[in-house]
């Protein structure tokens, strides 16, 4: 029987069938990858969030390498309308697509790089595993989905992150050997994916791999240069070919200080090892370290991880490039400190807090960071932190992010509706307002500030990016 899947591309065709042998319709055969979620617990307890979504009918599986990772197997409405959504409570985030941060294993207080990292999920996932701490460089070159970035970094919640806007090449240049862990989930064919993005089989070619290739071998060298000894990297792609994945790690650990090491995470020892050999050649022997993920075999999305770490010096010593640095402020800055005191009288929020945090001011808003962000990186960077207010009217406005920040702190211009006029705001993005309202309030979801809106001519508004539905029992 033809294959449905496989359009009429020779070179695709070709490269398979010598790839693959017997297993080849296997693998054009096999079932696009089921939904999954991840569960936010810089936000929400994961047993909690877990027990309510399975109270609204959701039928949820354990990924079997993490705790906090599950896949959808029936919905009887979509999450992403679901308050939980909103606030940023959990995410979607393919199976596959979980594994490298789980791999490289950021902690607290370390310097972490994402170099190839729109539209975030890893990126929050890493923030995530670092508790908010540390300092997490998130970078793209693609300007495009750097507003979808952004959008899931401050849903997120994170307070630890600079973004940056630059080709991943410079990185090594502008933070020589500077990061304890470095992701690189390198741009790629996608041939892992192919089951869900069927465009693939329309614009692959020898060329198009040839040329792929010369780009994951540049930012593999930026990524060494950017890793201090003693660092790890996790190469990763969701393509199957070798020619992206093993033979790449192998030209690395030839050319530059690097080793392979054993993937040992719990759960990840079902996937395949790492080819050691291809098209009759030998290769290193370490790469069966590394972990190959099939979509025929192990119902998720091909993919490709190798976790090495860097064991000398190497960098561009002999030419340095001048970096300029922002400095992010204390609290009691002359620059900040008049505004988070204002701030502090509108919301109730006790001065006490702020010594807590680093600040960084733009001409009308202000930005909250972790306490180990202390220096900026200026070229490239485009923005960092908790987006947390806004100058507006006579007012500091809290932005939706914030507000979930600091739920427990908030004691003024709080807001409570009744469930229907909740309900139609959400649906809607406006409900009549309660009398004597007027201006910005910290709206109440679930008992606790959750959003900011704006109550003018006895009508309340409020800022969405798409309707919401309000559930019994607030996913």
């Amino acid at each position: 029987m033809e294959n449905e899947r496989l359009i009429k591309n020779e070179e695709l065709s070709e490269y398979l069938k010598n790839l693959l042998g017997a297993d080849e319709n296997n693998f054009l055969n096999a079932q696009a990858e089921q939904k999954s979620i991840r569960i936010n617990n810089l936000k929400e307890n994961y047993p909690a969030i877990i027990d309510k979504l399975q109270n609204n009918g959701f039928k949820l599986k354990e990924l079997p390498f993490t705790k906090i990772g599950y896949f959808l197997e029936e919905a009887p409405f979509s999450l992403s309308h679901s308050l939980g959504f909103f606030k940023g409570n959990f995410a979607f985030q393919g199976a596959s697509s979980q594994i490298p941060p789980i791999v490289l294993d950021p902690k607290p207080g370390e310097n972490v790089l994402d170099m190839a990292a729109a539209p975030g999920s890893k990126s929050t996932q890493l923030g995530v595993l670092m508790n908010n701490s540390g300092h997490l460089v998130i970078n793209d070159s693609n300007i495009k989905r750097m507003q979808a970035l952004n959008a899931n970094l401050q849903k997120t919640g994170l307070i630890n992150h600079c973004v940056y806007y630059s080709a991943g090449e410079r990185l090594g240049r502008l933070f020589p050997q500077y990061f304890d862990k470095v992701l690189l989930d390198t741009p790629c064919t996608g041939l892992g994916t192919l089951a869900t993005h069927k465009e693939i089989k329309a614009w692959w070619s020898y060329e198009k791999l040839a040329k792929i290739n010369g780009i994951q071998h540049q930012l593999f060298v930026s990524a060494i240069k950017a890793t201090k000894v003693g660092g790890e990297i996790v190469y990763s792609t969701c393509s199957i070919a070798p020619e992206e994945n093993e033979l790449i790690v192998e030209r690395m650990i030839n050319k530059y200080p690097l080793e392979v090491l054993p993937i040992e995470n719990e759960g990840l020892q079902q996937f395949d090892d790492g080819w050691t050999k291809y098209k009759d050649v030998q290769l290193s022997p370490s790469l069966k370290h590394t972990k190959r993920i099939w979509s025929h075999k192990h119902g998720m999305e091909g993919f490709y991880i190798a976790r090495l770490r860097k064991t000398e010096e190497f960098y561009n010593k002999k030419y340095p490039v001048k970096v300029g640095f922002l400095n992010t402020l204390a609290f009691d800055d002359e620059n900040v400190s008049e505004i988070l005191t204002d701030i502090s009288e509108s919301w109730g929020i006790d001065n006490s807090v702020w010594p807590n945090y680093r600040f960084h001011k733009t001409k009308e808003r202000i930005y909250l960071f972790s306490k180990d962000v202390k220096k900026i990186v200026i070229e490239g960077f485009t923005n960092g932190g908790l987006f947390l207010a806004e100058k507006r009217l006579h007012i500091w406005k809290l932005t939706h992010p914030s507000i979930q920040h600091f739920e427990d702190k908030i004691s003024k211009r709080r807001l409570a509706l009744d469930g229907e006029s909740l309900t139609l705001l959400f649906e809607t993005g406006k409900c009549p307002a309660p009398q004597g309202f007027d201006g910005y309030y910290a709206l109440e979801i679930d008992g606790k500030p959750g959003a900011i809106v704006f109550i003018q001519n006895a009508e309340v508004r409020i800022k969405l990016s798409h309707a919401f539905l309000i559930s019994d029992n607030q996913l």
